[in-house]
């Protein structure tokens, strides 16, 4: 599970943060003692909370993130699979580089469903319409 500071500030967005669920057994960010607890059990650096349901941030896991591109109530996830596999290909000779700008799957996941749900893309530590 992805715990970084960077993967908290993408989170950190009304768009992710709306989809919360809240449960047991979800991640969460938390500044306490000018530190970022996550929960279970991770340690990563301060950040700036912009929007936070009780100070906390929610960390979607990856299957968490895979549900929200469901195309339909019956949809596979072949389907899921098949539009991420087109998003990437759309990079064609980019790819290594969009590679090297996301540092965890579920990054990788949250920019593609960012893309999909919002039209946005991850530049210089925001989301912007792309």
């Amino acid at each position: 599970m992805d715990c970084s500071p960077e993967y908290i500030k993408m989170c950190d967005c009304p768009e992710i943060q709306g989809k919360a669920k809240w449960l047991i057994s979800d991640w969460t960010a938390n500044e306490e003692d000018d530190e970022w607890l996550s929960s279970p059990i991770c340690l990563v650096m301060p950040r700036f909370i912009k929007f936070s349901y009780d100070g906390c941030v929610w960390l979607p896991r990856q299957d968490q993130l895979q549900e929200m591109v469901l195309i339909g109530k019956d949809d596979a996830p072949c389907s899921r699979t098949i539009k991420f596999v087109a998003w990437l290909s759309v990079f064609d000779e980019e790819l290594a580089k969009v590679c090297l700008l996301y540092g965890s799957m579920e990054q990788l996941w949250l920019a593609f469903v960012m893309k999909q749900l919002y039209n946005k893309a991850w530049s210089n530590g925001e989301w912007v319409v792309s």
